[in-house]
């Protein structure tokens, strides 16, 4: 294995990836139980986050955010309405019960934490519209009622690295999932569990695999390795602190406030999608009535511009209320059952 031998296929377009393509073969480590360079490159971007480890996964958030929840322990979770359906999904196969919480406000997490004394706290920050929660002040919160919090920090994983922000690693959360694929340079399903509480340091690796594939992919450790040669450089975090303050300079034109660096989010009076087409741009989300722009640090200053043209252009309507929020949800299937079924 794998099957392709590391042959080149004429047809595939793609073809010279093949050779990079490889399996658990001497040398190269396994990362279920990573002893050599895996577990090398794991522990070179635990230096990067500061956390007392962190675990390549190949599989996305999704396969952390498992491992946070089984992790954890309690039978009860306390989570805001805005997680991802992962999150629902591993509480429906772990049997878990989820108190449901409206916003991520610390006295709206505090109130919960005092009617629920067994339940743990799973907060989502940044959101899929880019608010950002108070995660140094909930971390505290949690941890005075002598709790654990989980942070599913997916589309964040680049804020450690912009002036005025933090990773909630830093903000003292406990356990932490990262989609780095999202915004830092690394291949779709390539992610971070960052684990930063003592308790769990050791105790992760019979639970990650009972999630995990047993066929990683090797292409996407590869570009995760990657990642920890690309965010030592100061010259690619100068270009993502550039890209943040290009962006905060167009939200700024726009009296637009969403909270997260990368992301633009605005209700609209019709589809911009056809002004998206015109400047040959992709949005990551747009209907009759939303656009949601999310950047990068690799984003180059002609996708920003266009980007700013398109909302030169567009009628807007204010900021995203409830609604726009949960029809988004429903489509992008985020929302599910869980989340009406329990209070």
């Amino acid at each position: 294995m794998p099957g392709h031998k590391g042959q080149i296929i004429a047809d595939f377009p793609l073809s010279d990836i093949y050779k990079y393509d490889i399996t658990e073969i001497k040398g190269a480590d396994f990362l279920l139980s990573a002893k050599g360079i895996i577990k090398e490159s794991q522990e070179n971007a635990s230096k990067i986050f500061g956390s007392k480890k962190t675990i390549f996964t190949t599989e996305g958030s999704t396969l952390a955010a498992k491992t946070m929840i089984s992790l954890q322990g309690s039978e009860k979770i306390i989570a805001d309405k805005n997680a991802h359906r992962s999150f629902s999904d591993a509480c429906t196969l772990l049997n878990k019960k989820v108190i449901w919480i409206p916003d991520t406000k610390p006295e709206t997490v505090e109130k919960a934490l005092k009617e629920n004394p067994n339940a743990n706290i799973y907060i989502t920050s940044p959101d899929y519209f880019g608010n950002i929660a108070d995660i140094k002040t909930i971390a505290d919160i949690t941890h005075s009622h002598g709790r654990i919090l989980m942070v599913d920090n997916a589309h964040g994983s680049y804020l450690k690295f912009i002036d005025g922000f933090y990773h909630p690693i830093d903000a003292g959360a406990d356990l932490v999932c990262d989609s780095a694929h999202k915004t830092l340079p690394v291949l779709t399903g390539g992610a971070y569990l960052h684990i930063n509480n003592e308790l769990f340091t050791e105790s992760y690796k019979e639970i990650i695999k009972v999630f995990s594939s047993t066929s990683p992919s090797y292409l996407t450790l590869m570009s995760l390795d990657y990642a920890n040669k690309f965010l030592s450089e100061p010259a690619n975090i100068a270009r993502m602190n550039e890209v943040a303050k290009k962006i905060f300079q167009i939200k700024n034109k726009y009296n637009i406030t969403t909270d997260e660096p990368y992301k633009i989010a605005i209700k609209t009076l019709e589809s911009a999608a056809k002004l998206c087409e015109d400047e040959n741009i992709e949005p990551e989300y747009v209907s009759d009535t939303v656009l949601l722009f999310m950047f990068s640090g690799l984003s180059s200053d002609e996708d920003i511009t266009s980007a700013d043209r398109v909302l030169s252009k567009t009628k807007f309507a204010g900021e995203l209320q409830e609604k726009d929020k949960k029809d988004m949800q429903r489509e992008l299937l985020y929302e599910t059952d869980l989340c009406d079924s329990q209070s």
